[in-house]
């Protein structure tokens, strides 16, 4: 897999993909899932958002995982698994709900406990997200964020 496009590693390229589209898909999710007259509204942009979201998903995962020898990731890692089963688990839970609601039968039976599932997973995609983004920037910044805070300092003085 490429690691660097034009010069740049391709894994903040396609963060910026993943934290935007993935929890724009948990929020349609959550929409889709719990407010019924927006149920065919949304089916189909929530299922294209799963559909990004899986190969964004990818894309970031196998170019944050080549740059692990640059920067020990520690927490962000964690995090980023985290978002990953979160993910996963929203993506499954959305398509089985796409099924089901399909199917007059299944989505009486088992129709509630799967879209407040949706939700539940979509908080957690949420949530992770931002844990997850907040930790790689900490860990890509850290040091060139003091040094900019020390010149901004120094030329406010």
């Amino acid at each position: 897999m490429f690691t660097m496009i034009a010069g740049i590693p391709a894994h903040p390229l396609f963060v910026h993909g993943s934290v935007v589209l993935i929890p724009l898909t948990a929020l349609l999710g959550i929409l889709w899932a719990l407010v019924p007259r927006f149920r065919t509204l949304l089916r189909w942009p929530t299922m294209i958002g799963v559909a990004v979201s899986v190969i964004a998903l990818i894309l970031t995962r196998t170019t944050g995982e080549a740059l692990v020898p640059v920067n020990e990731p520690g927490i962000h890692e964690a995090y980023a698994n985290a978002f990953t089963v979160a993910t996963g688990l929203m993506v499954l839970l959305l398509i089985a709900l796409a099924v089901m609601l399909g199917r007059d039968m299944w989505a009486k039976t088992w129709g509630v406990v799967v879209r407040w599932l949706v939700a539940v997973s979509a908080v957690a995609v949420l949530v992770t997200s931002v844990l997850a983004g907040h930790s790689g920037a900490q860990l890509v910044w850290k040091d060139e964020a003091a040094r900019i805070e020390a010149v901004l300092e120094t030329s406010a003085s």
